[in-house]
């Protein structure tokens, strides 16, 4: 994004910044904004109310996953669906509360899925007593809401295996398009889906090396 100063037009554009994607929520124009020409140290202050209506907004839950992912820009959005509200308000939940503060992503298998949502990060060394993870508490079995496809990046909901019902805290990311997911053990209920680039912080996040911890967290 650029301008020129319109008291010196045959002078070099002037960059403001860069433009990136950005996921934007639909409004209705009520009344067209009017051209401005901006001159030096020019302050104009428009009240968008009176222009804009937000009526045409289905979904205005959008969350913020921060991540220490090895990126200039390691955090993304997600989108939750309207479609899955038992979900979604059992996943803000946690988010309110502060559950998933400092937690960790425990499983990673490759072009499948990179799952969290289960453990607090440990604050003592690994050659330490009491270093293992912690287990976030959990608040209780949700019903499942099946029927959103389970493609590449899609957040849901992790369960018991043959307990179709058994969701708690546990999600996961789809790395690929895991459309079994959509039918095996009644489902598993996609409920949200990553915004503009920020599948390249999942997917930095499924990159990492990963340890079978199996016997050492025994």
């Amino acid at each position: 994004l650029c301008y020129r100063d319109l008291n010196n037009p045959r002078g070099q554009l002037n960059n403001l910044e860069t433009l990136e994607q950005r996921h934007l929520l639909a409004v209705d124009v009520t009344a067209p904004l009017n051209d401005v020409v901006f001159t030096n140290n020019a302050i104009i202050e428009f009240g968008l109310g009176e222009h804009f209506t937000e009526t045409s907004t289905t979904n205005s839950n959008i969350v913020e996953f921060s991540t220490n992912a090895p990126l200039a820009d390691n955090n993304f959005f997600v989108e939750l669906y309207d479609n899955t509200p038992i979900t979604v308000d059992n996943f803000l939940s946690y988010v309110a509360d502060g559950s998933y503060d400092n937690s960790i992503i425990h499983r990673s298998v490759s072009d499948f899925v990179v799952q969290g949502g289960g453990f607090i990060a440990p604050l003592i060394p690994a050659d330490q007593p009491s270093s293992d993870p912690v287990s976030i508490p959990t608040m209780g079995t949700i019903q499942n809401e099946p029927g959103n496809l389970n493609n590449r990046g899609t957040i849901a909901m992790a369960k018991l295996g043959g307990q179709t019902d058994s969701a708690t805290s546990q999600f996961f990311f789809n790395i690929s398009n895991n459309s079994f997911l959509d039918s095996d053990n009644g489902g598993y209920t996609a409920f949200g889906e990553v915004l503009g680039s920020g599948m390249t912080v999942v997917d930095t996040l499924a990159s990492a090396s990963t340890y079978d911890a199996a016997t050492y967290y025994s």
